[in-house]
């Protein structure tokens, strides 16, 4: 790790998402594409979206929020997203994801995943600082994930937890998240609090977390616990409420004595075989999201396309550091001549709203993107009032 000393050396205290890291520390994926691994157990969403019972319905809310983490203790590096970068994904069943690079500085990605059954609006703003006196980089998550379930049209919100990357100079890297995440119902006084307990000496409850469902009046209608890379267990607390499981396991609303428990989330997506993805420790789903196909109709801008990516996964390190300087240089130049020309920058997919309910600002999928997939299809010229100069180049 010298050479990487030697950068971090003079970046203690900075915004790591500004230093240049050599690519023998990063994954053959965008952090765009990190955001759809995110999202990956989105079945808990469908399953909310089919229950009468609010408090149940919040309960497997939470444990989707959980899931946001189920990946995230590589300790590969992503790629950092250009500003106008895109990624996209369909799955089989009808399920669509897109991010966009909404900003670089500082950098926000923002990403939609929806379904017949639900709405997710998800944006990220990183802020990293490098702790070297304490061996460690400190991650603190800005940003909003916003849930809409058609059915009912309840809405949900959070925000993230801390995340600490630990022996960052020395020793073996290991992920550390801590602090609370609030999951509110908008317009609703239920609410759930779950608790990412910080890792105590001797690895002490590494990957633990606990946390509840509450009413109005604070009483707990649910407690639940796990290790948020492995599972979420749950019971309920209120006497008089009663759940039932569903043939599937799956909760349904009532019939469940109290005190009772019952798995809501499992992280049973298999690891890949595949180099050399088996050794950064990705899943197939994320294998799956850097495969290339001709129907696709991806656009110049998808993540999948970058050509230090796809030559850091063909094994070529040294061409994936000299292709990643060009695309960066080449963002320079874009940068600088919207300075020059007092150009602002503008996101194409995305919108800045306000949710007044909810009290938050969000970034919201306009759904442009879809219209222009339909029409790179169709064969149609997408025509754009962008100049040249401001065009990310293709990638490959």
């Amino acid at each position: 790790r010298k050479s990487l000393i030697t950068i971090l050396e003079n970046a203690i205290g900075m915004d790591i998402t500004t230093i240049p890291i050599p690519v023998s520390y990063n994954e053959s994926t965008s952090f765009l594409m990190r955001m759809c691994e995110f999202l990956q157990y989105w079945q808990l969403l469908e399953i909310a979206d089919t229950l009468e019972d609010p408090f149940t319905r919040l309960l497997y809310v939470t444990a989707f929020s959980v899931s946001n983490y189920a990946s995230s203790g590589r300790t590969s590096k992503p790629f950092n997203p250009l500003l106008g970068e895109t990624f996209e994904y369909i799955d089989d069943s009808g399920v669509r994801f897109v991010a966009e690079q909404v900003s670089h500085h500082p950098p926000i990605g923002a990403g939609s995943l929806e379904s017949e059954h639900f709405i997710v609006e998800q944006y990220h703003n990183v802020k990293t600082k490098i702790k070297v006196t304490s061996n460690l980089l400190d991650v603190e998550p800005s940003g909003y994930t916003r849930i809409t379930l058609k059915s009912s049209g309840s809405v949900y919100i959070y925000d993230g937890c801390r995340t600490l990357v630990n022996n960052l100079i020395v020793g073996s890297m290991w992920i550390d998240h801590d602090g609370d995440v609030i999951v509110r119902e908008v317009n609703s006084d239920r609410y759930a609090i779950v608790e990412y307990k910080k890792t105590g000496r001797l690895f002490g409850d590494w990957h633990k977390y606990v946390g509840a469902v509450y009413s109005g009046d604070n009483t707990e209608v649910f407690e639940f616990e796990g290790k948020w890379n492995e599972n979420m267990v749950a019971k309920i607390k209120s006497k008089g409420l009663k759940l039932i499981k569903q043939q599937d396991g799956h909760l349904s609303g009532i019939g469940m004595t109290v005190d009772d428990e019952a798995v809501i989330w499992e992280n049973d997506i298999p690891m890949s075989d595949i180099q050399p993805y088996k050794g950064w420790k990705c899943t197939e789903f994320t294998y799956l999201l850097g495969n290339i196909s001709d129907d696709q109709h991806l656009p110049d801008t998808d993540s999948r396309l970058r050509s230090d990516r796809i030559a850091l996964e063909e094994g070529d390190n040294n061409t994936a550091s000299n292709e990643k300087d060009i695309l960066e240089e080449r963002q320079r130049e874009r940068r600088a001549f919207r300075e020059e020309h007092q150009i602002e920058h503008q996101p194409v997919y995305f919108e800045w709203v306000e949710d007044p309910e909810a009290k938050i600002f969000y970034w919201k999928s306009n759904d442009l993107y879809w219209q222009h997939r339909e029409d790179r299809k169709a064969g149609r010229e997408i025509v754009s009032d962008l100049p040249p100069e401001l065009k990310i180049t293709v990638f490959n």
